[in-house]
């Protein structure tokens, strides 16, 4: 019996403190308390919402599209028009879009020849563009009615200007941010600079002239994202491996 009462007065005193410390945590002072009751407000609200729209789906659309609907390209209708409608604005800013992307890559190139200490910023970029690869052959998008990229009477020596269904998800973007990290990564930090300000503009660019949907512009940098941080889980195996060191 004594075992029983010990068990039942430990149980009442844990039972005691978990108490305790939801009150002191979360009622004690009046700013505890505000933040516990917006928490279990917003908390309850999106349940709700979940629920409901798991039964009525009166958040999804229910229409019907041809193809593809893209509310950016509903709002940049005006640019689009613009550069269709002016060779040399077209041209120069497509041309501008290529030569950055040429600038950085072969700057790249340039570094990871000479000085390149690890695999990383390779298996990030075959990874990269293996997956992108691989959805491409599996999914086919249609090019968008209002399509504008087209060659500019300058050549590129990475960027091509046929008319494929070359959409998810975007290279230009991707490629970029990744140079983005790589530079920041080797400390070229004017390069990393040049690399951030050249994401927004292969962005717009792209939206303008219709070379990429919405979609693509926006995870082409979150996919460049995601396999830098696992190229950086991989790569010091390989760069051990292969003798390098990472920096």
């Amino acid at each position: 019996m004594e075992d029983v009462h010990l068990l039942t007065n430990e149980r009442v005193t844990r039972d005691t403190d978990w108490v305790v410390k939801f009150v002191e945590f979360n009622w004690k002072t009046k700013s505890s308390k505000s933040w516990f009751i917006a928490r279990v407000t917003i908390s309850l609200s999106v349940i709700a919402i979940i629920i409901a729209n798991a039964f009525t789906g009166m958040l999804l659309r229910t229409w019907h599209v041809g193809c593809m609907w893209d509310a950016l390209f509903e709002i940049t209708t005006s640019p689009n028009e613009y550069f269709k409608e002016n060779e040399t604005s077209h041209n120069i800013i497509t041309i501008i879009s290529s030569l950055l992307i040429d600038f950085l890559l072969s700057s790249f190139t340039l570094h990871f020849i000479l000085w390149g200490n690890s695999w990383r910023p390779i298996i990030c970029l075959l990874s990269f563009y293996i997956f992108r690869g691989a959805i491409q052959a599996s999914f086919v998008m249609e090019c968008p009615k209002d399509w504008a990229w087209y060659y500019p009477g300058f050549p590129s020596l990475a960027v091509g200007y046929q008319k494929t269904s070359d959409f998810f998800y975007s290279g230009h973007v991707g490629v970029v941010t990744i140079l983005t990290f790589f530079n920041r990564h080797t400390k070229r930090y004017i390069l990393m600079w040049i690399s951030i300000s050249s994401i927004a503009i292969e962005f717009w660019v792209m939206i303008f002239l219709r070379g990429h949907y919405t979609i693509d512009v926006i995870t082409g940098p979150l996919v460049a994202h995601y396999f830098w941080i696992v190229s950086g889980r991989v790569s010091p195996y390989l760069d051990r491996v292969s003798g390098y060191k990472e920096q």
